[in-house]
């Protein structure tokens, strides 16, 4: 009995560890916790900021959240992932005009 109590706390501190990594604890997750923080859930849930950026890139994912986490308004956030997008559409536009 003590082995099966054992092996479901392992589990249960696996499943906590995964889901704080890959969800508030992630770059993702610190980005979107501050954007909700400073401009509020009804703005853009962190859930969803989430899922927006999910397919970035660590390059990116770590200039944003040097960029976002010293705003103190939601206006210097909501700067910081235009900036972000703006910065990938100059990228895609000289990608397609060079090649």
């Amino acid at each position: 009995m003590r082995k099966l109590l054992g092996i479901l706390a392992a589990l249960g501190l696996a499943a906590a560890a995964a889901w704080y990594v890959t969800g508030p604890g992630s770059q993702e997750g610190q980005v979107c916790s501050k954007l909700e923080q400073v401009c509020g859930e009804a703005i853009m849930p962190a859930q969803a900021c989430r899922e927006d950026l999910e397919g970035s890139s660590d390059a990116d994912l770590d200039a944003l959240q040097a960029c976002v986490e010293p705003a103190e308004s939601c206006l210097e956030v909501t700067g910081c992932l235009v900036g972000s997008a703006a910065r990938d559409l100059a990228k895609g536009a000289a990608r397609g005009l060079l090649q």
